[in-house]
């Protein structure tokens, strides 16, 4: 299970990157193919209102939101042809489904499998179309999700992180200052994400908030509390924070800017590389 949250927060801070990229791709490019991402998801039909694609240091994501409905994402390891295996044991080819308050993942139970295939990659139009199809599990309650005939086209991707000029975030990482190349932002499930990264997205700073919080001090400490730090070296080592403590200074909801300040130690779930991440303050629009 506790993979599972983890991976979430990742699968949202993909999502919001993709659907950034997307935007900025739209809106640059006159006459763009038409794209489009679909699926069947436990016999019912399913279309996304927006959908887009990015490479980042390898990694290939795409996703698909529909409003008021699901939204897919799906992970894999690079930007070449052919098929994508994924299974419970996955770290990096991973598909997820989420459904209200509810994510469903592939490497979360046994039983779980699925398959993304890359049928074309156009480089002159940077589009990217493909299928899919999974079965995915979610710890809490739910059970299994199936994704049948998936398929997406002429999908927009970039390499470039999506600028983010109206954000900021900087914090020392054991003792050095980093500064992002962009700070984005989510708001799913009724929470706010914050995702900071350096520009290949070795390093990777994530704060999750609940999003009627208002200004005070709150714990990080743990994977259930209302405020949830991470810092991730690429997407095989995660650190969830253990202890340590967020100051909202400012949240105006009716605006959406949030600002404050953190401080959390962090280490793996499982594995030994740990990190104290320590004077950090953030100002974003989400």
């Amino acid at each position: 299970m506790k993979k599972v949250l983890l991976l979430s927060v990742y699968l949202f801070a993909t999502l919001s990157l993709i659907l950034s990229s997307c935007d900025k791709e739209e809106s640059e490019e006159e006459n763009p193919p038409a794209a489009s991402m679909s699926a069947i998801i436990d016999s019912v039909s399913w279309t996304a209102d927006q959908s887009g694609c990015t490479v980042t240091n390898g990694i290939t994501g795409v996703a698909g939101t529909k409003a008021q409905g699901q939204t897919i994402t799906l992970t894999v390891s690079q930007l070449a042809l052919g098929g994508f295996g994924m299974d419970n044991q996955s770290t990096i080819n991973v598909a997820s489904v989420v459904d209200g308050n509810v994510t469903y993942t592939t490497n979360s139970a046994q039983g779980c499998h699925g398959q993304m295939y890359i049928s074309e990659i156009n480089t002159t139009d940077s589009v990217i179309s493909g299928t899919f199809s999974f079965k995915a599990y979610s710890p809490f309650g739910k059970g299994f999700i199936e994704v049948t005939e998936g398929k997406f086209s002429n999908l927009p991707f970039t390499n470039e992180l999506p600028a983010t000029p109206d954000n900021s975030l900087v914090v020392d990482i054991d003792g050095s200052t980093f500064t992002p190349a962009t700070v984005y932002t989510a708001v799913m499930m009724g929470k706010i994400m914050i995702t900071a990264s350096d520009a290949q997205m070795t390093k990777t700073v994530g704060i999750t908030i609940e999003g009627d919080l208002e200004a005070g001090t709150y714990d990080m400490g743990g994977m259930f509390g209302s405020v949830i730090g991470q810092y991730n070296l690429g997407t095989t080592v995660i650190m969830i924070a253990n202890e340590g403590e967020m100051i909202i200074t400012k949240h105006d909801m009716g605006n959406n800017i949030l600002e404050g300040t953190f401080e959390f130690e962090a280490s793996e779930m499982i594995g030994a590389n740990s990190a104290s991440l320590t004077n950090g303050s953030f100002v974003v629009n989400y």
